[in-house]
């Protein structure tokens, strides 16, 4: 009897340090991007996301597992469709197709804790392998194909957290002839603050977290130009360097201090390459299994 509540107890003790966990981090669970800060220890993450823009819709399938309090990995399976009611009739409307895959590494090299703060340094690695060719509109919603590294810094006081991230791209293949980039450095800066609840009684109180999150990237690429010579227009492709900024407001729900429900857009403010002006709305969700 007494080891059966031993066991009770000590279940118990365990799924409450990992509420916490998610609790006191839940600023930083940001829709688009990584905090330096990784998920509970032994516990399997699963998120499943949808993004819509123009004609196509995007789907990605994540599991996560953090082995221990520095280093965590993950697993993404990319998928894309075409929209059947934005198509005429006769229009060839294609199924959702496996676009790519995604494996993701995370270490924490650096924490400094103190009550209701911290400041936090992770390094990540990240290999996308595309099975057909892939372009930088895909890039953008996570399909591509090439080796990533970068560096993430957090800093979390009271309820609201901010991150900093720095990654260079080196992709093996883009669609088109003459136009792979050599390599492309992206940013990102996020800020996520809690909204609700405003004091804390019981976890199982659902949370409110609004985030906004700048995310951009800069690269060699190629372009069409026309050089006017005694009247005459040559027409040729020269080399430029583009950038490319977008502006992503989010809400986020916290129920059980287990699931997680995202509501998000994405809204270009620079796009020098013109890979799309439209507005990109995301949903995701994702379970704690503990």
């Amino acid at each position: 009897m007494k080891t059966f509540v031993s066991k009770i107890l000590l279940c118990s003790a365990l799924s409450f340090c990992l509420c916490a966990t998610i609790i006191v981090r839940a600023q930083e669970l940001y829709p688009n991007a990584e905090a330096a800060s990784n998920g509970p220890q032994d516990v399997l993450r699963l998120r499943v996301m949808t993004a819509f823009q123009n004609h196509d819709a995007f789907m990605a399938a994540k599991g996560m597992y953090t082995l221990t309090n520095d280093f965590m990995l993950a697993g993404t399976l990319n998928f894309s469709s075409r929209l059947a009611d934005k198509f005429p009739s006769d229009f060839t409307v294609t199924t959702p197709l496996f676009r790519s895959a995604t494996l993701y590494g995370k270490y924490r090299l650096f924490t400094d804790d103190a009550p209701h703060k911290h400041v936090r340094l992770a390094a990540f690695g990240e290999a996308d392998i595309a099975p057909q060719p892939v372009s930088h509109e895909t890039y953008m919603m996570g399909i591509k194909n090439g080796v990533t590294a970068g560096l993430i810094g957090t800093v979390l006081i009271n309820k609201t957290a901010v991150s900093g991230t720095a990654s260079w791209f080196q992709p093996v293949q883009f669609a088109g002839a003459g136009r792979l980039p050599s390599g492309i450095v992206n940013y990102a800066l996020s800020v996520g603050h809690l909204l609700l609840p405003t004091r804390y009684v019981s976890y199982e109180q659902i949370n409110l977290n609004f985030y906004c999150e700048f995310l951009g990237n800069v690269f060699d690429g190629m372009e069409h130009q026309i050089t006017v010579v005694d009247g005459q227009e040559i027409h040729g492709e020269g080399s430029r360097r583009f950038h490319q900024l977008y502006v992503a407001p989010a809400v986020q729900l916290i129920v059980q201090s287990r699931a997680k429900i995202d509501l998000a857009l994405r809204v270009p403010l620079v796009d020098q390459y013109h890979t799309s002006r439209a507005v990109a709305v995301m949903v995701g969700f994702e379970y704690y299994f503990f």
